[in-house]
């Protein structure tokens, strides 16, 4: 299960982090003054006395020679600890104990040692125990002290989860005087949701798999969350960053020109780190998963491939990109359509493949030197893909049954901007635009106010591509009525509270599985930035406003880009960087999810410039 839903309650348990004023150089996050407070209330353990500790541990991990005797380091208020040591990402050791006698963080630690003295990549012989001291300077440390155990109610596990801060706090599980633990840092490393670490640590008491209302009337076991003061480095011999949510809370000052374009150059590069060569064949590789270094699925599907063609094209002709990094972003697009066009002819079959593909194809430009020449594959690909993006919509008969919904709306757009690719012995432009102007008012007729966020940005953009510069918009009324649907959405600063700092900009989808924000929001930004340079659109009085709801969202997209407090949970740094989570407590960096960010934050790029010099 996905954390709970901070909408309202946030505000009446928050959990925020204390944080003395002489440490707040090494702070990632920035509590609000009652922190303190806050922390006694729910019984966190102190900032100070938790960085004292963790000095302690690091003391003890670089000599690699913990106390034999019990060492009470533990910070006033702490009922457990967990310490993890990593070694270029991949986790050597970890030692978890739940205590309240004052050792917690020196058991913890020790455990973590003897484990990773198992584990470390280290010769069994005379030299072992100096080879050991040399690879801990090479470790990193990861050290989260909990603090009160709080009873969970609810009659299944996802009842018992859905109270629990899913990343800000621990779960636990008790039968008798025996506790076992998970920590949120150990569940967000792993990708695994609260209620599964309650299952997990109702599973290390020997407990058998049964319902929770089985378990306690059989078992007695009770359930608990406790919040988490949570340290860590990103970097051999580098201070620790506290933590939220296993990284960094970014303020909403943070969102600028400069920050966006860096956010925009950094998702292009780690599309393009998905790339794999093989006998002179470019595979680019599916989604990844930073906490294991692996693809799922192994290789990216076709309309994955040529959606992020077409994002990249776009990229690469925006002004403020590089040339160079232009060159090198279209270069990687155009494989990807050769690649289909060479090697998965078959899967334009697909409306919504050959619809991606043509929406790629239109905004493709010259090919970059170095790729192979044109030749009549790539013209029997374009031709599949036009017939049948073409044969998608028929404006007596409707759409082909075959298409979902939601995609719908990419047909409309391919066939809005594909009319210069369309070959005209298929499709004359004026019959295509014709075709895709049928298929555009068809969607917003048949398409309730409240579903067209799920359209976005694909069908407000095919609307405003059939429009000859400064006409009417159509449906001006129903993108406004949209646009103020995902603002009642968003989340504010009231909503997040100190409880969900890092939730602040997102948008709630009441029609989605998950009530909490994801990045889906992407795909409504990317047209709402649109819309903000468009003066038929967006009046000049309403700018400000606009832009300032557009700001939060961006700060959330920002929010779920790997950064440098991330990576002390992530393998391989140069293919996890830069990428967009799913959301902040699930890791996987799926293509959909970059490509959506990278064009909601180009389109924003592209609309402020365009405001400098319409609207000085």
């Amino acid at each position: 299960m996905p954390p709970r839903n901070t909408r309202g309650a946030a505000r009446q348990r928050p959990i925020a982090l204390a944080i003395g004023a002489a440490l707040t150089c090494i702070l990632v996050l920035s509590p609000p003054p009652h922190a303190a407070a806050a922390a006694a209330t729910v019984g966190m353990p102190g900032a100070a006395q938790t960085l004292e500790a963790y000095h302690e541990v690091s003391a003890w991990v670089r000599a690699w020679d913990a106390p034999a005797e019990p060492s009470f380091v533990d910070p006033e208020g702490a009922h457990s600890a967990s310490v993890t040591l990593r070694l270029s990402g991949v986790i050597v050791g970890r030692g978890t104990e739940v205590v309240t006698d004052g050792t917690a963080v020196w058991r913890a630690a020790r455990g973590a040692m003897l484990q990773a003295t198992e584990r470390a990549p280290v010769a069994r012989d005379a030299l072992r125990d100096e080879a050991l001291r040399d690879t801990a300077q090479r470790m990193t440390i990861d050290v989260q002290i909990g603090g009160a155990m709080i009873p969970l109610a609810g009659a299944t596990f996802s009842d018992a989860a859905n109270q629990v801060s899913h990343g800000v706090e621990g779960v636990a599980a008790r039968v008798g005087q025996r506790v076992r633990a998970y920590f949120p840092g150990a569940l967000l490393s792993a990708n695994t949701s609260s209620a599964q670490g309650l299952i997990a640590a109702c599973a290390d008491l020997d407990l058998p798999p049964l319902g929770l209302d089985t378990l306690r009337a059989d078992h007695g076991v009770i359930l608990y969350r406790f919040p988490v003061q949570h340290l860590a480095q990103t970097e051999p011999g580098e201070e620790p960053v506290f933590l939220f949510r296993g990284g960094r809370v970014l303020s909403h000052a943070a969102v600028s020109e400069r920050t966006l374009r860096d956010a925009s150059r950094a998702i292009v590069r780690h599309l393009m780190s998905r790339e794999l060569r093989r006998d002179d064949v470019h595979v680019m590789m599916g989604d990844y998963q930073p906490w294991l270094d692996s693809y799922d699925p192994l290789v990216a599907s076709p309309v994955q491939r040529a959606l992020t063609a077409y994002a990249l094209f776009r990229h690469a002709s925006g002004g403020w990109v590089d040339r160079a990094d232009g060159v090198r972003a279209a270069r990687f697009a155009w494989t990807q359509l050769d690649l289909i066009a060479a090697h998965d002819k078959a899967s334009l079959r697909d409306p919504v493949v050959a619809s991606a593909f043509i929406a790629a194809a239109a905004h493709a430009g010259a090919r970059p030197p170095g790729l192979r020449d044109r030749d009549e594959r790539d013209d029997d690909a374009l031709l599949a893909a036009a017939l049948r993006t073409l044969d998608a919509y028929d404006p007596d008969a409707g759409w082909d049954n075959a298409i979902p919904d939601a995609a719908r709306a990419l047909v409309a757009y391919a066939l809005s901007v594909g009319a210069g690719v369309i070959p005209d012995d298929l499709s004359p432009p004026d019959e295509t635009r014709a075709l895709a102007r049928s298929a555009t008012r068809a969607l917003f007729r048949e398409t309730p106010p409240g579903m067209l966020v799920a359209m976005s940005p694909w069908l407000g953009w095919a609307e405003l591509a059939l429009l000859d510069e400064g006409a009417p918009v159509p449906a001006a009324t129903a993108l406004r009525e949209m646009r103020e649907l995902v603002w009642r959405h968003q989340i504010t600063v009231a909503d997040a509270g100190d409880d969900a700092p890092d939730f602040l900009g997102g948008v709630v989808f009441t029609a989605s599985r998950s009530m909490l924000p994801n990045w889906q929001a992407a795909r409504p930004v990317a047209l709402l930035a649109t819309m903000l340079a468009d003066p038929r659109l967006t009046d000049a009085d309403e700018t400000g406003a606009e832009l300032a709801r557009l700001s939060r969202s961006l700060r959330f997209l920002l929010q779920l880009t790997v950064d440098d407090a991330l990576m002390h949970m992530f393998r391989d740094r140069d293919r996890a960087i830069g990428g967009v989570r799913a959301s902040p407590w699930d890791q996987r960096l799926q293509i959909d999810a970059n490509v959506a960010t990278l064009l909601a934050i180009d389109e924003t790029l592209r609309a402020t410039a365009a405001l400098r010099e319409t609207r000085p």
